[in-house]
């Protein structure tokens, strides 16, 4: 495989030494975090949405309406798409972060790229734990996340530099 022996040996050793890194980082990883429990209906009109508000203001059931007109899968739940923290993906970023900002029964729409969401806040919890799922999704970000932030530090050193790389020399074909 054109290795020597040395050059394996350094390659297992480098393999094994991230691997332990990777473990006492995982080991680090908070099991708890701020989450807020949302649930949305989603229309692709502001019209319908602001009747959908309005709708609510009126009195009417937030997941009887969100089964009868959201225009996704969580309608059928009521709207209910649980607890989010600043990792998930159930939903767009601007939606999150309009929830955070929220009070528990406070309800709003936000736009995103998907369409108009009604958002109402249920819950928020500055220390709920974390899904299993989102636990290991965190613990398996571990070494990327602190190779990125180690990447960015002012106290790395930087050796490396264009005028280090060997000049390219043309392939010769017969």
């Amino acid at each position: 495989a054109g290795f020597s022996e040395d050059m394996f040996l350094k390659l297992m050793e480098a393999r094994v030494l991230a691997r332990k890194l990777q473990e006492a980082l995982a080991e680090e990883v908070p099991t708890t975090a701020a989450q807020v429990h949302v649930r949305q209906i989603l229309v692709s009109s502001e019209e319908d949405a602001t009747e959908i508000i309005q709708r609510l203001e009126n009195g009417e059931d937030f997941a009887a309406l969100a089964q009868g007109v959201s225009e996704e899968p969580s309608g059928q739940q009521g709207g209910d798409i649980g607890w989010l923290s600043e990792w998930s993906t159930a939903v767009p970023r601007s939606v999150y972060t309009q929830a955070t900002e929220m009070e528990p029964g406070e309800r709003t729409i936000v736009v995103s790229s998907l369409g108009h969401h009604v958002i109402e806040v249920l819950e928020k919890d500055p220390n709920r734990p974390l899904s299993e799922d989102e636990l290991e999704i965190r613990k398996s970000r571990a070494l990327d996340n602190w190779l990125q932030e180690a990447r960015q530090s002012d106290s790395v050193k930087r050796y490396w530099s264009s005028d280090k790389v060997p000049p390219q020399t043309p392939s010769v074909t017969r």
